[in-house]
């Protein structure tokens, strides 16, 4: 499942939070809270990935 990062805009707060992409879109609808003020004030954060792939010889 995604790992996804949020940043609270009130408090600061930066947490994640690991959700498959229904959960994702069905809380996102809701909007999401800030776990340490519970503020509704918060942003996605963009972060990269990484794809690890098996090398077959």
């Amino acid at each position: 499942m995604p790992i996804y990062s949020f940043e609270c805009s009130k408090c600061g707060h930066k947490f994640d939070q690991t959700l498959s992409l229904a959960e994702f879109e069905k809380k996102e609808a809701k909007k999401f809270s800030c776990p340490k003020c519970r503020s509704k004030k918060v942003e996605q954060l963009m972060v990269g990935c990484t794809v690890q792939t098996s090398k077959k010889s």
